[in-house]
């Protein structure tokens, strides 16, 4: 499971509900990365380190209602499927009814 911070939203509502548009804040995701997770990061080279940066900027995600989801990377690289928040809290992504990603979410103010 995944833990990331995305901020900058516009949400019609908060709560059990994540509806809107998200930006990914990777300076907030990098910040709250465990202790292993950073020190195996800070172990690549600078360049890969920059690759991975690049890869998560800028990253969108939007919710809708019906339960569509989509997240388009900053090189307008597309993923769509659907998505639910399960009984944990935890929200998951699916495609063709196999869940592909899962995360742990946490709600605060306008960011999740």
């Amino acid at each position: 499971m995944s833990i990331f911070y995305i901020s900058e939203g516009i949400s019609q509502e908060i709560g059990p509900v994540i509806i809107g548009e998200w930006k990914l804040d990777y300076n907030s995701t990098y910040s709250r990365m465990s202790e292993e997770s950073r020190t195996n990061f800070l172990k690549l080279p600078s360049l890969q380190q920059e690759k991975i940066r690049k890869l998560y900027e800028g990253r969108t995600f939007s919710f809708n209602s019906s339960g569509d989801y989509r997240q388009v990377l900053s090189d307008g690289k597309m993923f769509e499927g659907n998505w639910f928040i399960n009984n944990q809290g935890v929200l998951e992504i699916k495609k063709d009814s196999a869940i592909l990603m899962s995360y742990k979410i946490e709600l605060e103010s306008n960011s999740i």
